[in-house]
């Protein structure tokens, strides 16, 4: 793994910075602020990002790490069910509590105790480090953390399935997430283009992350997926995971899982939805569209020159490939 010094170095917004994101997000994302690596997070992360590093793993763990909006939720499903042999009467349970969000907690504010959730989903909504411990069996846990944050025998130890995706499909459905009353963006999607291109929104520079899993895609270790390969031929990436997990299915449960991770079974099942069992308005439209190139119907002419430009810039040299 690449070093880590520890703890993570993190100053404060400059305030022309906040000043931008405020105009964007006028009450949500009002106390963030910048890791190493132009890494965003709220400040009630800082004593979080201790308790997560020295976190103890455990062999059999199973991480799936995305920036926000790359296909995270399709893919903890897909692992967790490949490794559950595609059980969906056990899958009948919110996806929160089979496969917690490690940093949740230092997301929803300092008065994260108070909020009222349902009782069997509050220890994984407010601390879900401790809730992960109390969990038996394999574990799938999921982090929007690039690799800098976690354990330093992560990839030593455990397995990893980093997942990817287009940046300009990545801004749009960031944008549709963050277009609601809990998101608390304001702004239209132009302004919330140029916050996803400087790196001023909730996990900061989309670059940075992606090159954190890009660097170790030959790690034994470490799978790198593209949110596109997974729309394009599911059954192959899931025969994959299958020799990467050491988990094999039979034919027919690849069929069933297949089946199962189809958008629009997704969409209805509403276990799968990271919002299951919350009151969060949200919850219906958390599956949008899913699909490879709607950013086509946001960008204009000169949007598109202007991303075309950073894209490339920003991968000279590393050897990936964005498909169009």
């Amino acid at each position: 793994m690449a070093d880590q010094s520890f703890p993570p170095k993190w100053e404060d917004l400059k305030p022309e910075e906040q000043a931008k994101i405020e105009e964007g997000f006028p009450v949500v994302l009002n106390n963030l602020v910048r890791y190493d690596g132009g890494v965003l997070m709220p400040r009630e992360f800082i004593p979080i990002a201790e308790k997560l590093h020295s976190f103890p793993l455990r062999d059999d763990d199973i991480w799936i790490i995305t920036f926000p909006k790359a296909g995270t939720t399709w893919s903890q499903e897909m692992v967790w069910m490949l490794i559950n042999d595609v059980d969906e009467d056990k899958g009948a349970v919110p996806l929160t509590l089979r496969s917690p969000y490690m940093e949740v907690g230092s997301l929803m504010g300092p008065d994260v105790d108070s909020i009222p959730f349902p009782p069997q989903l509050d220890q994984a909504m407010k601390d879900p480090l401790a809730y992960a411990e109390t969990m038996t069996g394999r574990r799938v846990l999921k982090t929007h953390l690039p690799l800098q944050f976690l354990p330093p025998d992560l990839t030593k130890r455990c397995k990893v399935v980093y997942v990817a995706r287009n940046p300009r499909d990545v801004c749009v459905s960031y944008f549709k997430m963050q277009s609601t009353e809990e998101g608390g963006f304001v702004g239209d999607f132009s302004l919330f283009a140029s916050l996803f291109k400087a790196g001023l929104q909730l996990y900061g520079d989309y670059w940075h992350h992606v090159l954190s899993g890009w660097r170790l895609r030959d790690h034994p270790n470490l799978t790198f997926l593209w949110f596109e390969d997974m729309k394009k031929d599911q059954r192959s990436i899931i025969e994959d995971l299958c020799v990467f997990l050491d988990h094999p299915l039979t034919s027919s449960q690849v069929d069933k899982l297949v089946d199962h991770l189809k958008f629009d079974n997704m969409k209805n099942n509403p276990n799968a939805n990271p919002h299951a069992g919350l009151d969060i308005q949200a919850e219906g439209t958390f599956f949008r569209k899913g699909e490879v190139g709607n950013w086509k119907n946001f960008f204009t002419a000169e949007k598109v020159e202007e991303w075309a430009g950073w894209i490339r810039e920003e991968t000279q040299g590393t050897g990936i490939h964005l498909q169009k």
